[in-house]
């Protein structure tokens, strides 16, 4: 983590307490949205904005911006203290970043219906759980036209494991396929996703060895869709050398992508899950492990 120092001993602007933070990407939406769910999780800040770094400037005239966070190193912007953080945001980020902002120490649980679904269970025998799930999402009105699970958008043939991929570009072709064959996105998406890494360097890398493709939501983009591709040798994206999992994923709309991604989040921060796709040769199992939880 680097910070470039803009400012000398900027007081807190906040009546709150809370620092106001711009969160500033030279990547994609799941990037920018992962790093605003998990620094919004464990902080407490006000996110003011979400912006390109090239758009950053146009946020200088607000004076009660804190920090700008970003994945890249702003060396030319003064109006505000940077912190740069990689895309792989892990626990000595967050530990770093304790000195600037307060730690959530008690946080709010958001209960989804995952969680209602779970606690039935422990008083009840379920006899049918895809209806059940279906009925609290129609009492709730959660279950929109605008918003798909993870469950609901992901089958065996979305689940490809060890296969082979001579590069990041062929990684991305072939991750993409099973969305193309249900007409999930279209062959002008998976161009995007290409044409932004060539212009934008490794935005899809979210974690330790996963990369997560995905361009703007809307282009090429008939419906929500999820793949999960593992490769038998790491390919390297950018200065990244053992990315060996790709979650692609598509959003036909920037309103209600924010919980999908979350979703996929939660996966991708499960280390059983991740153990799973490194170690399983079975599309059956990682698909039961998904409509488990």
């Amino acid at each position: 983590m680097y910070i470039y120092t803009a400012k000398e001993n900027m007081k807190d602007k906040t009546k709150d307490g809370k620092k106001n933070i711009i969160i500033a990407c030279n990547s994609g939406f799941a990037t920018a949205r992962l790093l605003e769910s998990r620094i919004s999780n464990i902080f407490d800040v006000n996110i003011v904005a979400i912006t390109s770094i090239h758009d950053i400037n146009t946020y200088k005239e607000n004076e009660n911006i804190d920090y700008i966070i970003s994945t890249t190193e702003i060396s030319d912007c003064y109006f505000a203290p940077v912190i740069t953080i990689p895309a792989i945001f892990n626990d000595s980020d967050v530990n770093n970043l304790k000195q600037y902002f307060s730690y959530k120490i008690n946080k709010e649980k958001n209960y989804t219906i995952t969680d209602l679904i779970k606690i039935i269970e422990d008083s009840c025998v379920i006899k049918d759980k895809d209806k059940l799930v279906q009925d609290i999402e129609k009492y709730l009105k959660t279950g929109s036209r605008n918003f798909k699970s993870i469950k609901h958008c992901i089958n065996r043939s979305n689940i490809q494991l060890n296969i082979d991929a001579k590069d990041w570009e062929d990684g991305v072709i072939k991750s993409a396929k099973p969305l193309i064959d249900d007409n999930i996105i279209e062959e002008g998406y998976v161009d995007a996703i290409i044409d932004n890494i060539h212009k934008l360097g490794s935005y899809i890398v979210v974690d330790d060895m996963i990369a997560m493709p995905h361009a703007k939501p809307g282009n090429y983009v008939n419906d929500f869709g999820v793949s999960i591709t593992t490769f038998k040798n790491p390919i390297k994206i950018g200065t990244y050398n053992n990315i060996k999992i790709f979650i692609t994923i598509s959003s036909p709309n920037n309103d209600s992508h924010i919980d999908f991604i979350t979703q996929i989040m939660k996966l991708i921060d499960k280390e059983e899950f991740i153990n799973l796709l490194e170690n399983s040769s079975s599309s059956d199992d990682v698909l039961d492990y998904i409509n488990y939880i």
